[in-house]
């Protein structure tokens, strides 16, 4: 499957008719008002990233929250297999899930998305209440 059908059955699914690849290659999908997800073509063919921004790289308490993260991150047990990267470039703390198109189908995908939006909701909680 190509990131393009993805996107459209995606729309399809979550009745939203307009949802399409900007002219950067991301869609981006909002939950509860609040959670802004992109899902996004890396460079390599057939494969796709989810991510969310978790907080801006802090210039305090870094080392604390990077604790947390790391701790949190164990196994992939509390992000739901999802991975935390921050990135200096950005200045943002990422919450992102590698996708390969070859080896999900769409209903798997849907899965994946849901427990990546509970994964996301539970960190941005956490970090915004001061981890």
């Amino acid at each position: 499957m190509e990131l393009k059908t993805l996107i459209e059955r995606l729309g399809v699914e979550l009745k939203l008719p307009e949802l399409a690849l900007n002219e950067n290659g991301v869609c981006f999908l909002t939950f509860d008002g609040r959670l802004q997800v992109a899902v996004e073509a890396a460079p390599e063919p057939h494969i796709v990233f989810m991510y969310g921004v978790l907080c801006p790289i802090p210039t305090e308490g870094k080392d604390k929250l990077y604790e947390t993260l790391m701790e949190g991150h164990l196994f992939g047990i509390g992000t739901r297999g999802g991975t935390f990267a921050a990135s200096s470039q950005f200045g943002h703390v990422f919450l992102f899930k590698r996708f390969d198109l070859r080896e999900i189908s769409f209903e798997g995908f849907l899965r994946e998305m849901e427990s990546f939006v509970q994964a996301y909701d539970f960190w941005k909680k956490k970090i915004e209440a001061g981890v």
